[in-house]
């Protein structure tokens, strides 16, 4: 099973990094910088799927979830 992230709504804090993305702002850990490159949005104007999603996820070596 792919790894999977969530969309979340939190105060932005200094420590955070920041980035604008086809309009839409991003914000996350820096130890979760290898999340953002490469992700890729996608919006269906068609049938108005959203799609939040990285082709080539990078290892969760520490996952806690079972196989």
């Amino acid at each position: 099973m792919p790894p999977s992230f969530a969309l979340e709504l939190t105060e932005i804090l200094p420590h955070f990094e920041t980035e604008v993305k086809q309009g839409i702002p991003f914000v996350w850990l820096p130890a979760e910088a290898a999340w953002m490159d490469g992700l890729v949005i996608d919006l269906n104007r068609e049938n108005g799927k959203f799609s939040v999603y990285h082709p080539h996820p990078p290892s969760m070596s520490d996952c806690q979830l079972e196989t």
